[in-house]
């Protein structure tokens, strides 16, 4: 077995940044593609996966109704009717974020509250009483998660009290265990990369979180490396993750840019990013998304290039960490952002152009 490069610290705000270099397996593989079709039209962002020895479950809210589906047959399952939001600060309760715990137990997540739909009961639980920082932003590809075992939900912590052009809001840690019990919190040691406190890069910051037993990864749009937080033992790992299709280097924004929409939106336009970094629980796979730089305008057209005009790479790692295959799919045809990993399967949301509803494309590793 080659060497595999993998750092293990304490990691804090001020860590000093260091790219893990990717390893790469001498073994090759394929992949399968299949498709799958749900009865429900495509008009869903936010969901959760649930992947069991059998099946693959699907949970997403439909304005005020929130679908279970079943990831073989495409047939819903369970239904709940999600009650209008009534409070007098009403956006503080839309419902950010939902997790599939089971069929019968689901979370809602919003700014100020989790409630839980356990069976036939309804727990609401207050959330961010009294605090300086949100648990949960309105990000869809945020994937909360729930250990049964401590009833800890873990979430995206975000800060209020600095800019996000401030380097300041960057030394905060990103990954919150919220006890669904007492209300107790457990702040995880991790991190914004350390790039971040050093440059500022406009909307190129989101957190990719995800998880499976024991381990949650996080990856950031402008770092190659890929962090793994084991809760176990609190420590965290870094392995390599850049694209061979990374060859241009990520540039920054000026801070005094931070106020100019469209000057962000352009930096984020033309600047290589990494995506979604999945885990698959069923085989330790770890998938990630990788978006080309481009330049700002069309080289034939003239125009100006936009953010989903970037080519969408996918790349597999195995559970020995190293990259077992890289590839290309369509960016007019894949939604990376709706994507979730099943039992030892990878799915994407496929624009597809002969129905309605909503299809996934399946990618299955060939051992």
């Amino acid at each position: 077995m080659p060497f595999i490069c993998i750092i293990i610290y304490a990691c804090v705000s001020t860590t000093k940044y260091i790219e893990v270099p990717v390893k790469t397996s001498e073994n090759k593989i394929n992949v399968d593609s299949s498709y799958i079709e749900l009865e429900e039209l495509s008009t869903g962002y936010i969901f959760s996966s649930l992947s069991t020895k059998d099946t693959d479950y699907l949970a997403m809210l439909f304005d005020s109704t929130l679908g279970v589906f079943n990831l073989i047959t495409g047939k819903k399952i369970n239904e709940l009717k999600i009650p209008p939001v009534t409070n007098d600060d009403s956006t503080d309760y839309i419902i950010n974020s939902i997790c599939l715990n089971a069929i019968d137990d689901i979370f809602t997540i919003s700014k100020k509250q989790v409630t839980r739909y356990y069976k036939h009961s309804i727990t609401k639980i207050e959330l961010n009483k009294d605090r300086k920082h949100f648990l949960l932003y309105n990000l869809q590809n945020d994937h909360p998660y729930f250990d049964n075992i401590t009833n800890t939900l873990y979430l995206q912590k975000y800060l209020t009290e600095y800019s996000q052009s401030s380097s300041d809001f960057y030394k905060s840690n990103v990954l919150t265990g919220f006890n669904v019990k007492d209300g107790n919190l457990t702040e995880c040691p991790v991190y914004y990369s350390p790039l971040y406190l050093v440059n500022y890069y406009g909307f190129a910051n989101h957190v990719y979180y995800s998880s499976a037993d024991s381990l949650s990864l996080i990856s950031f749009p402008i770092d190659p490396n890929i962090y793994i937080y084991n809760r176990k033992s609190t420590k965290v790992s870094v392995i390599g993750g850049r694209s061979s299709f990374h060859t241009n280097e990520i540039f920054a924004l000026n801070r005094k840019s931070s106020s100019i929409r469209e000057e962000k939106m352009r930096h984020w336009a033309q600047i290589a990013e990494y995506n979604e970094t999945l885990i698959d629980k069923q085989n330790g796979y770890i998938y990630r998304f990788f978006k080309q730089d481009q330049p700002l305008k069309d080289k034939i057209t003239g125009k100006y290039n936009k953010y989903f005009d970037k080519n969408i790479t996918v790349m597999i790692f195995n559970k020995e960490r190293e990259l077992i295959k890289e590839f290309k799919i369509d960016n007019k045809l894949h939604n990376n952002f709706l994507s979730f990993t099943g039992n030892a399967k990878l799915y994407i949301g496929y624009n597809s152009p002969n129905t309605k509803h909503l299809v996934f494309k399946i990618i299955k590793v060939k051992e």
